[in-house]
């Protein structure tokens, strides 16, 4: 899934204990676009993280992130984990250009001209 919107603030860098070493997570804050924005924490982890460090208060991005669900002594926690973050009006490095349309003409029918319905020339029995 994607979301575009305004980045608002960078989280503050956790560093948490796993089972195979620490964990790195870092967040951000965006603000969608639209007549009713919605503010959007998305978390980071590893070293994708440290893209957030290029990004600018105010700048426009579009993320790509994961959902999931868990659930823990009866209540359901969501996160918005991203893992690609692309600055408005850029694109992916080795993405392929998009194609301009192609553009067709439709030419009238050779047989009826462009006319139907004219009953004269019907020389159908039914």
């Amino acid at each position: 899934m994607e979301i575009t919107g305004t980045v608002l603030k960078s989280l503050p860098k956790e560093t948490i204990e796993g089972k195979k070493g620490p964990l790195v997570k870092r967040g951000m804050v965006i603000e969608t676009l639209g007549q009713y924005p919605k503010q959007v924490a998305i978390e980071f982890w590893g070293d994708k993280g440290d893209d957030l460090m290029k990004l600018k208060k105010g700048q426009e991005v579009t993320v790509a992130f994961d959902l999931s669900s868990r659930e823990h002594n009866g209540r359901y926690f969501t996160s918005v984990s991203g893992y690609k973050i692309t600055p408005a009006g850029d694109s992916e490095v080795g993405a392929p250009k998009a194609k301009p349309p192609v553009q067709r003409t439709v030419e009238p029918d050779p047989v009826h001209n462009g006319s139907f319905g004219n009953d004269e020339d019907d020389q159908l029995p039914f």
